[in-house]
């Protein structure tokens, strides 16, 4: 797969990227909805900023990706989107993260 945030442009998306976590939920960071995020908040993560703090720890794309396809059951198209728009939203915030 082609590495460009144009893969992952959904209004939902660019909306993500653009503005601060905040009190943002897990079902608004992309590729996850409700059923996702069911998944994610019986495993303790409830907010964006959980998901956000999981992807920082993780050394590579593949590692969060497998991770979030073992925790939530997220397909491999969803686990892309959400690793893209996080890798994109922390080039926007925490522009001296390794993401």
């Amino acid at each position: 797969m082609e590495d460009s945030v144009s893969e992952c442009l959904t209004q939902k998306c660019v909306d993500f990227i653009n503005t601060p976590i905040g009190g943002k939920t897990i079902e608004d960071v992309p590729g996850i909805g409700k059923v996702y995020g069911c998944r994610l908040r019986k495993a303790g993560l409830c907010k964006a900023r959980d998901i956000l703090d999981v992807f920082l720890s993780f050394g590579t794309g593949c590692e969060f990706r497998s991770w979030l396809a073992y925790t939530a059951g997220s397909n491999s198209d969803k686990a892309f989107m959400t690793y893209k728009c996080l890798k994109e939203w922390c080039k926007n915030f925490l522009p001296r993260a390794r993401c």
